[in-house]
């Protein structure tokens, strides 16, 4: 593995374990503290809502001439949110708690804003077309062992004390910032005389002309914001549903992680046409929340996320590598910053939507509601030509 990409994955590495113990901590601190489904979901939204901002981020990524220094204090800042979990997690005041909870989770978001675009950014500088998806594979089959690790710990850490585990995360955080600065010197940067309102129109100019990368943005803005909904629904389902345990729920997310190594190692060395493999894989997303509406088990549920990681560690790596292959570095940011921008803002949205639900009725809706729009994707997905098209 090339040393610059290996310090890119070794950096993912860890921030991938902390995130993961972090999404865990946050959303049992809000069931716990709160017992309330619909804080939950707002909870877990406002953890994606700054992405909705994350196209004009894209663009000041693209024009920064110091996107290393960007990631580093963007990763300090998760330490910090992490701190804010001790705080809601000590405090007598429920107000005082939730709005900490809020400002862990406005906090985190807006970090996906800054790294998400450079990361990609990194990955387009350290590859060679040749090995996009392999690269990118290899980075999602490293970064999902990683976060299984963390569901692991998380669900050990968040049974007995929440305030040692935050402070953990928050170490590994500042742990991360170190490969960061192991990284060789930037690449493109602000060009003369080039605005921001102007970087963000050529950016927008450019994924409207580009077929291949608007379709595929908008599959990933489909997926994102129907499977945005599961976190908050799976929380509530284990804990105020069925009344179990932490460790349940990070059982979910600890075979999430599995299916999502095996899906990335399977689909490495995938060559030729992509449409139909991104059918499929929703296809067998649709069909896991289909039999977890139908049964409604917590057993149903943990083993359904073997299928739903092996559906996204597939999907996604392919996904990311069509754009890699159609983007040029300059113009990354601005791609991976209108994903977020449309994906997770809808991915907020959904948060806000599952919590509503399960708040009028319970997460039973929510499922069915993420399989028949699953089955509406596929449907769409025949049609893109673009997309159908691609190759990798």
């Amino acid at each position: 593995m090339e040393r610059n990409f290996a310090l890119v994955v070794a950096q993912s590495l860890l921030s991938s374990f902390a995130t993961s113990v972090f999404t865990i901590l946050i959303l049992w601190s809000t069931i716990s503290i709160t017992g309330s489904p619909l804080i939950t979901g707002i909870v877990s939204g406002l953890m994606v809502l700054p992405l909705a901002f994350n196209f004009m981020v894209g663009a000041i990524v693209d024009r920064a001439a110091h996107k290393n220094l960007m990631a580093a204090m963007a990763t300090a800042m998760r330490s910090i949110a992490a701190m804010c979990i001790i705080v809601a997690s000590v405090s007598t005041s429920i107000p005082v708690s939730i709005a900490f909870l809020m400002a862990s989770a406005l906090t985190f978001g807006v970090t996906m804003d800054i790294l998400a675009p450079v990361r990609l950014v990194w990955s387009k500088r350290f590859l060679r077309k040749q090995v996009f998806l392999k690269g990118m594979s290899m980075m999602n089959m490293a970064t999902r062992g990683s976060s299984l690790s963390g569901y692991l710990a998380a669900g050990l850490l968040a049974s007995w004390s929440l305030s040692i585990s935050a402070t953990s995360v928050s170490l590994v955080y500042i742990i991360s910032i170190v490969p960061i600065l192991l990284l060789p010197g930037e690449g493109e940067g602000v060009k003369p005389g080039e605005t921001l309102i102007h970087s963000i129109r050529e950016g927008a100019r450019f994924m409207w002309s580009n077929r291949t990368v608007a379709e595929a943005i908008s599959v990933f803005v489909a997926g994102a914001f129907l499977l945005g909904m599961s976190d908050s629904a799976f929380t509530v389902d284990i804990q105020a549903v069925f009344g179990l345990g932490a460790s349940y729920l990070s059982f979910i997310f600890v075979l999430t992680s599995l299916g999502g190594i095996a899906g990335s190692a399977w689909v490495s060395g995938m060559k030729g046409k992509v449409g139909q493999t991104i059918s499929a894989m929703y296809g067998i997303a649709a069909g896991v929340f289909s039999i977890i509406w139908y049964f409604h088990l917590p057993l149903v549920i943990i083993a359904g996320g073997f299928f739903l990681g092996l559906s996204s560690g597939i999907r996604s790596p392919v996904i990311v590598a069509v754009i890699l292959g159609n983007v040029p570095e300059g113009k990354m940011g601005r791609v991976q910053g209108a994903m977020d921008t449309f994906g997770f803002s809808f991915n907020s949205v959904s948060g806000f939507l599952a919590g509503a639900i399960m708040a009028a009725s319970s997460p039973s809706d929510v499922y069915a509601l993420i399989a028949f729009g699953l089955l509406l994707v596929i449907l769409i997905l025949g049609g893109m030509k673009g997309i159908q098209e691609a190759v990798v």
